[in-house]
């Protein structure tokens, strides 16, 4: 099949404005979708992470749901950390003593690829766009080719 200039053209474009938005795609993707687990991060297990050394949190550790709320300001991240996460209950459970290393190994395992996997999954939808638009581009442009030949035969 032999491409005409204009689709020649129309196929150079495509490729270039496709590659410039799948790349936007997935960085704008990134970006947004790490303001979550960044929080999470700097309000919950940063500070987890410290009232772990602090002596009064160690009912928090024993037992996460029924803590004492006297020492909520300085032991609430903890609880929060040590009740939304299941391996952390699990360790909790056997009796093993919780480390930072352990809760920086528990934010990873949830949040380490969360925004990766966000944005090559849009950057997909993206690019799957694009190959839609362009196929109902080129029908659209062959409709309207069929149509104008129909109006310049001659008729008897």
């Amino acid at each position: 099949m032999k491409l005409t200039p204009f689709t020649r053209g129309v196929l150079r474009l495509w490729v270039v404005l496709t590659v410039i938005l799948v790349v936007y795609t997935y960085f704008k993707a990134v970006d947004s979708r790490q303001a979550w687990p960044r929080m999470w991060f700097n309000d919950t297990v940063e500070p987890a992470k410290l009232a772990l050394s602090n002596p009064a949190c160690q009912s928090v550790i024993l037992n996460p749901e029924r803590a004492d709320q006297s020492n909520d300001k300085a032991c609430g991240p903890l609880q929060r950390v040590l009740t939304t996460s299941e391996s952390l209950k699990a360790l909790t459970a056997k009796g093993v003593k919780i480390t930072p290393q352990d809760i920086q190994a528990d934010y990873e395992e949830h949040y380490g690829w969360y925004a990766v996997k966000g944005g090559l999954i849009e950057a997909g939808a993206s690019l799957t766009a694009s190959v839609v638009l362009l196929g109902i581009f080129f029908i659209v442009v062959k409709i309207g080719k069929w149509v104008v030949a129909g109006f310049r035969k001659e008729t008897l």
